[in-house]
């Protein structure tokens, strides 16, 4: 399969700049202190996709627009909805979501990330069926694209993992799905890939739309992939979603006041 590089923050925003932009039309998802997935979901860790684009329209409203900020409101959003987040580190947090906003996710890239966070070969399978989702360039429409995720996650339900393994796997999911409307409806993208709101009515090609959304779906998903893997290391699977919501709420936030400090 072909496989898509990471497009450039400079990419990110020049097809910023050719639509226009209105408020996050995601809705706040009913955070509990259990951390129990809401009603209808399969994936129990559905709640990190949810805080996640909580959190980035929390940001977007507030005007956060540095890095530090954004990993320090992380935090407290987190513990907050009691995240593990004491063996965490802010520092690593803050290295974690830039790099994810410079780096590519193909299985070269997965590779690195096993070797950094020793993720377990099953992780790291399963990981690359996840690039080759978001590579795969057959796919015409949001719906398609949300519907293969969807279609992942269930194999990851289903799959014999370890409680760590699966906490890794069915949280970086959560946040993939969760990414890609988020980051859809920023740009006012129908499950068609219309435009309405855009005055573009009619379904646009899927270069269009998928461009618009590639680089923050990515790199929202490798910042939960590392976020993930460092919240793992220092304290096992309560790091593990603690580190892949932060991880992915900074470099989606960085991502965001970069787009609409240039709107």
């Amino acid at each position: 399969m072909k496989k898509i590089k990471l497009l450039s923050m400079g990419t990110v925003l020049f097809l910023a700049f050719s639509c226009t932009t209105n408020d996050s039309s995601v809705e706040s998802g009913n955070n509990v202190s259990t951390r129990a997935a809401a009603e209808g979901d399969k994936n129990p860790y559905s709640y990190v996709g949810k805080d996640h684009n909580t959190f980035l329209a929390e940001q977007r409203a507030n005007g956060t627009n540095t890095m530090e900020q954004l990993v320090e409101n992380a935090f407290t959003y987190a513990e907050e909805r009691e995240y593990e987040t004491a063996a965490l580190s802010k520092d690593d947090m803050v290295a974690i979501a830039n790099q994810a906003m410079d780096s590519s996710f193909e299985y070269s890239d997965i590779e690195g990330f096993a070797a950094k966070y020793n993720l377990s070969s099953n992780v790291v399978n399963n990981l690359n069926k996840l690039s080759d989702v978001l590579n795969n360039q057959d796919v015409q429409t949001p719906t398609e694209l949300l519907n293969d995720l969807t279609a992942l996650e269930n194999s990851y339900l289903t799959g014999k993992f370890s409680e760590t393994d699966k906490a890794y796997l069915l949280s970086t999911i959560a946040v993939a799905k969760s990414s890609t409307q988020y980051w859809l409806d920023f740009y006012n993208i129908a499950e068609d890939g219309s435009e309405p709101n855009n005055g573009e009515g009619a379904p646009q090609a899927r270069i269009r739309w998928f461009a618009r959304i590639f680089g923050a779906v990515v790199s929202d998903v490798i910042g939960a992939v590392l976020g993930a893997g460092a919240g793992t290391l220092v304290a096992g699977p309560a790091g593990t979603v603690a580190g892949a919501y932060i991880g992915a709420a900074a470099a989606s936030g960085g991502v965001q006041f970069m787009v609409d400090d240039n709107l």
